[in-house]
């Protein structure tokens, strides 16, 4: 039997999670053709791989998240230095709750690109996901540390505050990002 403040907790980090996967789950295409300059990818390569990109977007749209999976690491196979495909592999394994393998993706993003937001963004919420809110914590002031202006951030660090017990401090957070809205 689930006490109300766990179905809360539990309620905060799915908003998080799917905010979070919404921002990263675009169909934006793959910037693939710079990723390796030696040698570079024909014209074919590229079409095939933002096709199987699109069936991984498609998957997760129909919620086949293991299908999605799939087709992430396949992509990562033939481009492991595309931080995008570690962080969108990353994203499947939460929606299936498989969170140590998802931070595992998200860590490689992070070593690949450190200066992107989305993956300390997503790492922080599998991070919560976990209990572990002094580690989401620092990846949202991560993040807020290259981009101070992202109201994602201070939302999620709220909710991982507020996880902690520090409310008065989650408010602040949460006042921050609705005033950035």
């Amino acid at each position: 039997n689930l006490s109300s403040c766990n179905v809360i907790k539990m309620l905060r980090w799915i908003f998080a999670l799917l905010l979070a996967l919404l921002l990263v789950n675009s169909n934006a295409p793959l910037a693939l053709a710079q990723e390796t300059p030696n040698p570079p990818l024909t014209e074919s390569q590229i079409q095939k791989a933002e096709a199987i990109a699109q069936k991984a977007f498609e998957a997760t749209e129909k919620g086949n998240f293991a299908q999605a999976e799939a087709y992430w690491s396949e992509l990562i196979a033939d481009f492991p230095t595309n931080p995008a495909l570690w962080s969108n592999r990353g994203n499947t394994r939460v929606s299936q709750y498989k969170l140590e393998e998802a931070i595992a993706d998200y860590d490689q993003a992070i070593k690949l690109a450190p200066e992107q937001v989305t993956p300390y963004l997503n790492r922080g919420a599998a991070l919560e996901g976990q209990g572990r809110y002094q580690e989401a914590i620092a990846d949202y002031n991560r993040l807020l540390e290259i981009e101070p202006q992202d109201a994602m951030a201070y939302n999620n660090r709220g909710n991982a505050k507020g996880g902690l017990g520090k409310w008065d401090e989650a408010l602040l957070d949460y006042q921050k990002a609705a005033n950035m809205t």
